[in-house]
């Protein structure tokens, strides 16, 4: 098993559609002295970009895109992150989802073989594992697909598989419909089978 579990891409950020450029360039000049002409200066180069936007975001969720396909093929397949130092999704962003989302699951897991290997694992304890973690894996492999965008969608990109294979783990188990039941009645005592 490999301690590296996913790929973070870091890069400075840049406005991805006009009404960003004057909020990212005081992100970018905060607390540096920028005169005024200056920043409307630059200001007026972004603007004359094609959409009005810089096209760092748009290279880097290319390459993004590009080293997952490579990681795919080559292994080991890992979930590539994109983080921006002045603009969104700023870098803390990325990292908290990430951590977040992988660690609840991580820990869950742990936990719950800590109470197997016990013995005093409940059927309810193992619904609620399995309930949160597809529906947590199913909303980080939602987020991959928009980082996406349009591509997000086609079978070409290892994420939207991803996302095949837990709606059909989703759809085989009845994994929400079933362990809802069981979560329900364990929590209200009211039996939820008839």
């Amino acid at each position: 098993m490999t301690t590296v579990d996913s790929v973070l891409l870091v890069a400075f950020g840049g406005p991805t559609a006009p009404h960003e450029i004057r909020p990212f360039l005081e992100v970018v000049t905060r607390g540096r002295g920028v005169p005024p002409e200056r920043f409307e200066e630059v200001a007026h180069h972004y603007e004359q970009m094609p959409g009005g936007r810089s096209p760092l975001a748009e290279l880097t969720y290319a390459q993004a895109r590009s080293l997952q396909e490579s990681l795919a093929r080559g292994g080991p397949a890992l979930p590539v992150f994109v983080g921006m130092r002045n603009w969104h999704p700023f870098l803390h962003e990325t990292l908290a989802e990430m951590a977040g989302k992988v660690g609840q699951s991580t820990l869950l897991a742990l936990h719950l073989g800590r109470l197997k290997d016990a013995g005093k694992l409940r059927q309810e304890q193992v619904s609620f594992g399995k309930y949160h973690n597809v529906s947590a894996a199913m909303e980080v492999a939602r987020s991959a697909r928009t980082v996406l965008g349009a591509n997000g969608i086609t079978l070409e990109y290892p994420v939207l598989r991803h996302a095949n294979n837990l709606e059909s783990v989703l759809t085989y188990e009845g994994t929400h419909e079933m362990h809802t039941l069981i979560l329900g009645q364990a929590i209200t005592g009211l039996p939820a089978f008839t």
